[in-house]
Order: C-alpha cells, then structure tokens, then sequence
C-alpha cells in the first residue's frame, strides 16, 4: 500500500511499499543436516528453550532437535542461505526444513535471491493442472498466536514475493518430488538462495521523518509541522505483509490544513464490503481519535478511485489484518 502527503492547505499520502537489503555472505560447507536453525544472535536460547518458553502448539514434527544444523547469523544480524549447501541428492526424494527463530520480539524477514525449482516441462499445457505441493516446491510458514501457520507454496522459475514474520518464528520447506523421474543434466541448477533478516521492529521499514506511536508494536505520527507531503507504505512492502499485526497511522496538520489520501497501489486481502464474517484483512479512517463508525472500509485490489479526504487537520488511517 502506497500513500503520499504534500504542504499547503491540504495533505497528501501516497502509500508506498519497498526497502532495500545490505549483501552479505554466509559460507556454508556442503553438505550439511536437516532440519537448519537459523537462530538471532538476541535470542540466547537453544530452540526447544525458545520454542517451551513461548507456550508454542504441535511443535513435535516442526522443531526436532534431532540431527539438526544451526547456523549463525553475522555481527547485524542477516545472512544468506543456498539451497544447493543443504541438498545431498537432488535426484533422490528430499526435504528439508529451515527453522528461522528472533528473540521474543524479534520479527523474521526473508528476500529470495534466486529461485529455480524443477518443473516437468514436457507436460506442456498440462502443467497448469499439478498444484504446487505436487512438484517441487517451497512452503513457508510463520507463527501465528500460538500455531504455525501457512503463508503459502512456491514453485517453479518465479521468484517469491517478500516474506515477514509478525512474531519471532518463520520456517521454510523445501521439497523435491521429481525424483528417479528426470535425467541429471550438465547445466542442471535448481534450488534458492535466501537473504535472512532478524528485525527489532518496524522503524527500520518505515519513512523516516515519521515518529512513532507510543506503546504500539506499529504505529506512526505524521506531523505537518515536520514535514507535509511524502510517502508511506505497509509493512515489508513490495512483499507480503505480516500477519496479525494492527496498524495504525495518524496525521496531524497544521491548523490550516486538511489531510488527502491518495493510494498509488493497494492489494489488501478481504471480500466484498470487508465485514467481521468475511474476516477480511482492512484499511479504515477516521476523523477521531476514538473509532469513527460513519467511514467504510476497504479491501481487495481496487484501490480507492478517488483521493479520501479528512474533515479536519486530524486523521488516523488504521491497517488491520
């Protein structure tokens, strides 16, 4: 979501999702065990700690302490992971699972650097009908509440989106299901590389002249009187942003001023007008600082055709999903 504000007698947000990601290298020797903790350097815990600690369900099939490796992330806490230093046979049926475990408070966020996975090409316009899960294929999850939680499969040549944890816990899945049903070739080279991130909060994603709401794990403040026109985007934007995570963002003008709105990009999960039954992710104004039941809200991929407009020089926009 992408928002932009500008001076004068009116304010203007456009919303705007991106940041960018320091390289680093992690070497790492192939070929190492399954499963792979990636553990922050903040968490001081081993995983069964950290996983006991947290009150986490059905964490027996996911977090084996069993054979696994641990990698360490380096001194600002990324690093990056291949595939190919994990994978012992790629033409024998294989998984393997990366745990990516924050300090309690810690968020996870995952940018995918290349991703190639076999697919069955010969099968032409056929291949449309196998679901991902069927061919080889990545699956991530992220701790929600208390469980784990799908964010969704990932197959073939194109990239990934983005991914974020809104909790301290986001795993990876690798899966290779064409095995003894292809010839190895020369110029074979199937897998990912990842860059990982462990995030304190959300600041370091966020516009910088905008301060940031007390006692909110994300919220921030707008003030004319600093700055009045500029960009706002969602959290991890252009990836997928975290799950169960309340957002709020509030502008303030000058006594003079009135604030405007204006999305330049909006995908927002959600059905038809975005009620509680739908349980649709939903942005929502208000032109108080209590809630404001006469503005509706919005979801889905249609964006707002028309710049949204405050009565006065106060406005609150809240992000819900």
């Amino acid at each position: 979501m992408l928002v932009s504000y500008v001076s004068g007698y009116c304010w203007t947000v456009e919303k705007q999702l991106r940041f960018t990601i320091p390289f680093l290298l992690i070497w790492l020797a192939p070929v190492r065990l399954c499963p792979v903790y990636v553990i922050s350097k903040n968490a001081h815990s081993t995983p069964s700690s950290i996983f006991t600690s947290q009150d986490i369900e059905n964490t027996e099939t996911l977090f084996s302490e069993v054979n696994y490796e641990a990698t360490v992330p380096f001194p600002n806490n990324t690093g990056i992971i291949s595939s190919s230093n994990f994978v012992a046979n790629e033409f024998s049926k294989f998984k393997c699972q990366f745990i990516f475990v924050g300090a309690v408070d810690e968020h996870v966020q995952i940018s995918f650097q290349k991703f190639n996975l076999f697919l069955w090409k010969n099968l032409g316009d056929n291949i449309s009908s196998i679901r991902c899960e069927e061919k080889d294929h990545v699956s991530t999850h992220v701790l929600v509440g208390s469980r784990m939680s799908k964010i969704s499969d990932f197959c073939g040549s194109e990239m990934p989106p983005q991914l974020m944890s809104a909790r301290n816990i986001l795993t990876i899945e690798y899966f290779i299901k064409s095995a003894n049903s292809r010839e190895p070739k020369p110029d074979d080279d199937y897998g990912f590389t990842l860059e990982y991130r462990f995030l304190p909060d959300y600041s370091s994603l966020m516009p910088p002249e905008a301060l940031r709401v007390p006692n909110r794990k994300c919220g921030l403040i707008f003030n004319g009187t600093i700055q009045t026109s500029g960009n706002l985007w969602s959290v991890n934007y252009p990836g997928f942003y975290p799950r169960d995570l309340d957002c709020e963002y509030v502008f303030n003008g000058r006594d003079s001023q009135i604030v405007l709105i204006h999305f330049e990009y909006f995908d927002v999960e959600g059905f038809g007008q975005c009620e509680e039954s739908t349980h649709s992710d939903y942005i929502l104004f208000s032109n108080y600082r209590t809630t404001d039941r006469t503005n509706r809200r919005y979801c889905g991929n249609q964006r707002p055709p028309k710049a949204i407009a405050s009565e006065s020089n106060y406005f609150r926009m809240i992000f819900l999903y």
